[in-house]
């Protein structure tokens, strides 16, 4: 049996795991050509909800890497090249290291992430009130871990945080626990030499000054060996626990662990919708808002809290399950009396006073944007929102038809200016521009007046007409303040409908209200969308116009979805 360290990870989460993923093997019995994909795979490591390492983008930072210090890996490399040890005489353990370079003294081992370094250099501990980083660069500009706790000191927070970048259920934590589960490969495979082990990490921080010119600052080096050698007792111990897991096969429920299951996270369990069958679709327990901070049994501070994923395993599972007097938000009881009496909640006076700002003529607009870990036009960074299209509905009066307009960049030259000039012009001098949840397409816009000075008094004034659907419907703190609001209904949503389960997204309130475009497209989500644009770039004439005709599909129903939910509204609140 191959296992690597994402295979180990997920036999760790529980003994059922190892039991469900034995019956699937069986079941689907994998072929040899569906085995090796499989390990292909699973060498990807998911950091903080970015991009996985896949195979594209793994041989393009590598290639990066390479081309970007071919000094350093100069002389005898091994690139890209995998390594077996055996445990137990039945379990192949695999990993692969992007480059090995052999010294005189050692063997020096390069794996490059799709992380960004922030991720650690970020992270600091606390010694008697006084902040330190946990990493520190040394005169060779490689970042070294601190090595040991403070001494001599009252309080500190060094071993929590030691924790996140060393254990598996972090995101910092799982390429130090690949690197360290490398290492009691390597140790069999290289027993007489020392060895080094170096990550690479993209540098979020770096801005591209010339197109197609990367630079050695795009990555940041952390020494890890320290942290890789002290943890192989660790390694050993779960290898065993593994092994236990396989061994016992037993399939039966076992208690839910949020640390484990990590459901609707980047590094969620394969299985969660089998261990999750018996929770409710809609308005289960962690539909409500804030579940992740449990329930407290009444308002003191001294009272009892009850951790979601505890009160699940005993057995509550629906919103209703929990007692209401549990319930001390009151956003909570407002979710909890809609779905109680099937009601539909609307704040109309809240709600009719944020519509009084609308001024015609209403532009609907929504960008389409791809974030690449290598910055593909000048001025980016790596994983920026790169635009390349926008649909615009505009209706000039309260009985006027939709006119509807978009720019939709179909190849890889930089066509920034073009799009963002056409935009201005497109949105006119007056007039609200609605979008939903506006941070984004505010952070786009002011983006590119930075990028583009000519353009800067043009966009600021489009940031300034801005109105946010998104607050029309969940609220606007700092608005409601103003016109006198009490604090507690500042704070209240306006609006609640008992299917919503929690969710706010556009594409579930078009669906509450009766009407859904989204389910027959074949671009169906942003992420969906910012892969079609890069294979739209590189096709032929033909796959770019489908691709293209798919991609202004998908972005319109955005827009049209925002004019749907806005009459929607109005007509319920009169």
């Amino acid at each position: 049996m191959i296992v690597t360290s994402i295979d180990l990870m997920n036999h760790l989460r529980c003994r059922r795991f190892s039991a469900l993923h034995q019956r699937e093997r069986e079941l689907e019995y994998m072929n040899d050509a569906i085995v090796a994909e499989a390990f292909s795979l699973s060498d990807e490591i998911l950091v903080d909800g970015e991009d996985s390492q896949s195979s594209f983008q793994g041989q393009s930072l590598r290639a990066t890497f390479k081309a970007l210090y071919q000094q350093e890996i100069d002389g005898v490399v091994f690139e890209h090249q995998t390594y077996e040890s055996k445990f137990l005489d039945k379990y192949y353990l695999h990993t692969v290291m992007d480059f090995a370079v052999r010294e005189k003294q050692r063997l020096t081992f390069y794996k490059v992430y799709p992380s960004t370094a922030n991720h650690y250099l970020l992270l600091k501990y606390t010694s008697d009130k006084h902040k330190s980083p946990m990493f520190i660069k040394g005169e060779d500009g490689i970042y070294y871990p601190i090595a040991n706790q403070p001494t001599f000191v009252e309080k500190t927070n060094y071993p929590e945080k030691r924790k996140r970048i060393t254990s598996r259920h972090y995101d910092t934590g799982r390429i130090v626990y690949d690197l360290t589960f490398g290492e009691r490969i390597l140790s069999d495979v290289f027993p007489k030499q020392k060895r080094r082990y170096l990550v690479a990490l993209v540098n979020g921080d770096f801005v591209l000054k010339k197109e197609g010119l990367l630079t050695k600052d795009f990555f940041t080096l952390f020494d890890m060996t320290e942290l890789v050698v002290t943890l192989q007792e660790k390694i050993l111990a779960d290898l065993y626990r593994m092994n236990n897991h396989i061994e016992l096969s037993d399939d039966s429920n076992c208690p839910l662990v949020k640390r484990e299951c990590l459901k609707n996270e980047p590094f969620e369990c394969e299985y969660t919708s089998i261990c999750f069958a018996h929770i409710p679709k809609k308005n289960a327990l962690y539909d409500y808002f804030y579940s992740h901070l449990g329930f407290k049994e009444g308002p003191k501070k001294s009272d009892i809290t009850h951790d979601t994923y505890d009160l699940i395993n005993e057995g509550m599972v629906d919103m209703l399950d929990i007692p209401i007097g549990w319930l001390q938000r009151e956003k909570n009881l407002m979710q909890r009396y809609c779905v109680e009496n099937n009601y539909t909640y609307y704040n109309k006076k809240k709600m009719k006073d944020y519509l009084s700002q609308l001024k015609y003529p209403l532009y609907f607009l929504d960008f389409e944007s791809c974030p690449s870990v290598l910055p593909r036009l000048v001025g980016e960074s790596p994983y920026t929102q790169s635009v390349f299209l926008y649909s615009l509905h505009r209706q000039d009066t309260p009985t006027s038809p939709l006119v509807h307009t978009t720019f939709l960049v179909k190849d890889e030259l930089d066509h920034r200016m073009e799009l963002f000039t056409k935009l201005i012009e497109d949105l006119g001098e007056k007039g609200s521009i609605i979008v939903y949840n506006e941070t984004f397409e505010r952070t786009r816009m002011m983006e590119a007046s930075l990028l583009f000075p000519s353009l800067r008094e043009g966009l600021e004034k489009a940031v300034s007409r801005l109105f946010d659907l998104l607050k029309l419907l969940k609220t606007d703190v700092k608005y409601f303040q103003e016109l006198g609001y009490t604090e507690e209904e500042c704070e209240t949503y306006n609006f609640y409908h008992p299917d919503q389960a929690g969710s706010y997204s556009i594409k579930t309130i078009l669906k509450i209200l009766g009407l859904d475009r989204y389910e027959k497209l074949k671009v169906q989500n942003g992420t969906m969308a910012a892969t079609a644009f890069l294979k739209m770039i590189s096709s032929d004439s033909i796959t770019r116009d489908q691709i293209a005709e798919s991609l202004e599909e998908y972005c319109s129903t955005d827009t049209y979805a925002m004019v749907y939910v806005l009459q929607e509204m109005k007509r319920q609140i009169g």
